[in-house]
């Protein structure tokens, strides 16, 4: 083991590299060494040490004086330091300084035994630590030390931070050292820090014994690891090799999971392993901790779980409960054990009282598996598992399902649907993503989803899995539902696609299953199965400024009774795109859309079972741009940039006879990628009554965008800019409809479609407002509204307002209240209203109270349905942390 010393008084200590002269073997009879009277009055100062932590001195005697030791001090580059200072440790205590050219010359050196001498600088991290110079028995009037010195940066304060020098390496940093060859003790006193192994010991004083590999130490001892877990105490013994020990009155804190423990005797008794004696455990800080676990003897593995028995939880000082034998996780990665209650909640009138405990089962480091335990006394015992998997970096996954024999007896009609059920259901949901990316242009991914029956989402919608899971932004592996899992839901699609990217082309191969809630039987609803889609972005033709583009995709519709059959559906197109610097761009373009189908079901209609159909698209795009950039100069926003972006594009189709389609052609045209730059200039004009596919066009969409955009100067010079309003109006104009000669009787020529609004709005750092709306120029009226305010502020206050309107269709309003009435407690309010049934959806109060190590929330909720049925939810939470 290598031992390096540091003085903090004033100078610094680093590994001594020593050469020279003569002979440097220890001798076999060295003679007494005098310890310095420094040295006796630190020892004095330091007499409440165990005396188990010294060596007796031994008899000093006076060594004969007879030589002279000449030598020189460099740094690292073997440039002479000036003014080090050289002193010897024995008797006469002589000292001395080096000259500019770095030579020294001491006088009076013991000629029998090691000679101990000190070398350091204060600007230096010098060796202060004893040079033993050994005299050879020759007539040389000295020898040559040479000692190299590492000098301090500028500016430094304090000592770096400690990272061994090597394998075994031990650094020492104190305010007075005495080292005792007898029993190779170093003894250091004051201020003491003992670095080892990633690790650092500090105390007011440690002895350490170099043979031995351990440490005794005493006085405010601190043993910190390399993972940050800190053991404290009033005195120490430290196995260095074994990194094992024990400390007195002492107390561990995990730093992972900040967790203490604290006990009369503490034995670090391996890597992570502790036994503890009248052992206290809390994640809380401070002395008078909220909650803690206190029994007679604990046995701690970090990572894993602390036994205790004779255990006790305490509230503050007042036992809750007791145990002669108490298990509980002391968790920093993943690892098997139950969790904390995951649902303790009642429901009035549909589930009854409703616990969920769950058990997490890490059995390798790429899957885990939480069994969802969850008991509803109006229905019964569900059992649930997840499954969460990584095969490599490119595969993922989550596999989850749940299964119910659901013992309530119900009898209604919610909408389109009866059920009179006096047995015992089974009640099941199913779910599984994932993901396989087989090359940077190849993945494949799952997203299926499915229920037992249509009631399930309004049975279980207080609280289920996909509800738990839901995320609108996707961001984390394991958290990819989409859809929120309430009994607002109106039907559940499942997925498979395989897809495949080029330069300038996408293939998707796709299967995919629908689950609909809101009619009878699932039997009606049209499946897809499979889908091949090819998609090509626009792209120069040969050597042309014409540019081409590819579509077309292929269905195969299939459900239990109705029309099925597959359609085949393409789009070529051309284009020539025209721009005129600074003003604008006119696009010309051109397409011809063909669809061929083939029936294969039973059905006798008295249509044709296979066709084909042509329809031929044409149209221009003008567009461009005016803007202007305003100083403001301000520190926030310097710059304003208003730009308005005009645009107009003309349409013509020529009317195509549709008789005898399949009404799965209807549903490919709604969902299908297929001509998606025509479908979006057509969807402005808000028809009712739309044909199956698209023709007998001759139309003008016109629309004017403006946005604001800020400039905001950074630290450093740097700028970023954030677009703060964008503002779209948008119509057509029906040509062919404005033309008709012959308009049918109580009814109006209304050649104007709808007027879109898009407006996104960001006026001050915690505001945002969105609105898609559609206003009617003929009823005078708004045909549609869709309103999103949110307002946030720096303490964590929100409160967030949505407004859903769409004529004869829905009229909704969701608001959302999040009061942080001080750092420890939130207040929650959540209200759903339907106002075509004049009837409040769902109403829910809570709060949530925070302290550093624990936690509690409540809610209070009603809910009501179309049915005339409520329920009214009391939902409880606790956390304790670190557990």
């Amino acid at each position: 083991m290598m031992i390096a010393f540091r003085k903090i008084s004033r100078i610094f200590f680093s590994v001594l590299w020593l050469s020279g002269m003569g002979c440097f073997s220890p001798p076999a009879s060295c003679g007494s060494e005098r310890v310095p009277a420094a040295t006796q009055v630190a020892e004095k100062e330091n007499s409440d040490l165990q005396d188990s932590l010294f060596i007796p001195d031994t008899e000093m005697r006076w060594p004969r004086l007879t030589k002279t030791v000449t030598g020189r001090v460099t740094d690292g580059d073997r440039r002479p330091i000036a003014g080090a200072r050289i002193a010897m440790n024995v008797f006469p205590f002589a000292s001395t300084l080096s000259r500019d050219d770095g030579i020294f010359t001491l006088g009076s050196v013991p000629s029998e035994g090691p000679c101990p001498l000190e070398i350091y600088h204060e600007q230096y991290l010098p060796l202060f630590t004893q040079i033993d110079v050994h005299m050879p028995d020759t007539s040389e009037p000295g020898i040559f030390v040479l000692v190299s010195l590492t000098p301090l940066a500028p500016g430094h304060q304090g000592f770096p931070n400690i990272d061994p020098p090597g394998q075994g390496a031990v650094e020492i940093e104190a305010e007075r050292f005495l080292y005792e060859q007898a029993g190779d003790v170093y003894r250091a006193r004051g201020n003491v820090v003992i670095a080892y192994a990633g690790n650092v010991l500090s105390a007011a004083a440690v002895d350490l014994y170099h043979g031995r590999n351990e440490a005794y130490a005493e006085g405010n001892v601190r043993l910190k690891g390399l993972d940050g877990d800190v053991l404290e105490g009033k005195t120490a013994r430290v196995d260095l090799k074994k990194q094992t020990g024990v400390v007195q009155a002492g107390r561990i804190f995990m730093a992972k999971n900040h967790f203490y423990v604290r006990g009369e005797r503490i034995e670090k008794t391996g890597q992570a392993t502790y036994f503890v004696v009248n052992a206290e455990a809390t994640s809380c800080d401070g002395e008078s901790p909220d909650w803690r676990l206190a029994g007679k003897e604990l046995d701690v593995t970090i990572d894993g779980y602390g036994t205790l028995t004779h255990g006790r939880f305490y509230a503050r000082n007042l036992p809750i409960v007791y145990a002669p034998y108490l298990l509980f996780p002391v968790k920093t990665t993943r690892q098997s054990g139950f969790l904390l209650p995951e649902r303790m909640a009642y429901s009035q009138n549909r589930l009854g009282w409703d616990v969920g405990i769950p058990f997490f089962w890490a059995f390798s480091d790429a899957a885990d598996a939480t069994f969802h335990q969850r008991y509803m006394s109006e229905r019964g015992f569900q059992e649930g598992i997840e499954l969460r998997y990584i095969l490599n970096n490119d595969s993922y996954g989550v596999l989850y399902g749940d299964y119910l024999r659901d013992g309530k007896k119900i009898t209604e009609t919610v909408g389109n649907h009866y059920r009179d059920w006096q047995d015992e259901k089974s009640r099941w949901s199913f779910y599984l993503n994932h993901e396989t990316r087989i090359d940077p242009s190849l993945y494949l991914r799952t997203d299926i989803a499915r229920v037992s029956d249509s009631f399930y989402f309004r049975d279980f919608s207080s609280h289920n899995y996909f509800l738990s899971n839901y995320s609108q932004a996707r961001s984390q592996p394991f958290r990819q539902i989409a859809f929120v899992g309430d009994e607002s839901l109106a039907s559940l699609d499942s997925t498979v696609r395989l897809v495949k990217s080029w330069k300038a082309y996408n293939l998707t191969a796709l299967i995919k299953s629908t689950q609909d809630f809101t009619v009878p039987s699932n039997d009606i609803t049209l499946q897809r199965y499979p889908e091949i889609a090819l998609t090509g972005i626009k792209q120069p033709l040969g050597g042309t400024p014409i540019q081409y583009e590819l579509s077309g995709v292929y269905d195969y519709f299939h459900r239990g009774k109705g029309q099925t059959g597959h359609l085949v559906d393409a789009y070529p197109a051309l284009s020539m795109p025209f721009g005129w610097k600074g003003y604008g761009h006119l696009t010309p373009f051109a397409g011809l859309r063909s669809l061929v189908w083939k029936r294969d079901d039973a059905v006798g209609d008295g249509l044709k079972k296979e066709d084909h159909l042509e329809i031929f698209t044409a149209g221009a795009t003008l567009s461009g741009e005016i803007h202007r950039v305003f100083s403001i100069g301000g520190k926030q926003v310097d710059k304003i940039r208003h730009g308005i972006r005009p645009e107009i594009t003309y349409l013509f189709s020529p009317s195509v006879k549709q008789d005898g389609l399949p009404d799965f052609i209807a549903a490919a045209g709604q969902q299908n990628t297929v001509n998606n730059t025509l479908a979006s200039m057509l969807a402005v004009q808000g028809s009712t009554a739309a044909p199956a596919v698209a023709s007998d066009l001759n139309a003008v969409v016109y629309a004017v965008t403006n946005t604001l955009t800020a400039r905001i100067p950074d630290l450093g010079g740097s700028r970023r800019y954030v677009e703060f309003l964008r503002f779209k109006v948008a119509q057509a104009y029906n040509i062919r409809e404005a033309n008709k000669g012959i308009v049918p009787v109580h009814t109006d020529r209304r050649p104007l479609s709808d007027i879109s609004l898009e407006l996104d709005l960001l006026p001050l750092r915690y505001v945002t407002v969105n609105a898609r709306n559609r206003y009617s120029v003929y009823d005078t009226n708004w045909t549609q509204e869709n309103y999103d305010l949110v307002l946030r502020d720096h303490r964590g206050d929100s409160a967030s307002i949505t407004y859903r309107y769409t004529r004869n269709t829905i009229k909704e309003t969701n608001l959302i209240l999040k009061a942080v009435v001080t750092k420890n407690l939130d207040l929650n309010f959540r209200l759903k209203q339907d106002h075509f049934n004049e009837r409040e959806i769902e109403k829910i109060y809570g709060f949530d109270y925070r302290r550093q190590c624990w936690s509690v929330g409540f809610d209070y909720g009603e809910s009501a349905d179309g049915s005339g049925k409520g329920d009214r939810v009391y939902a409880f939470r606790f956390s304790l942390f670190g557990l």
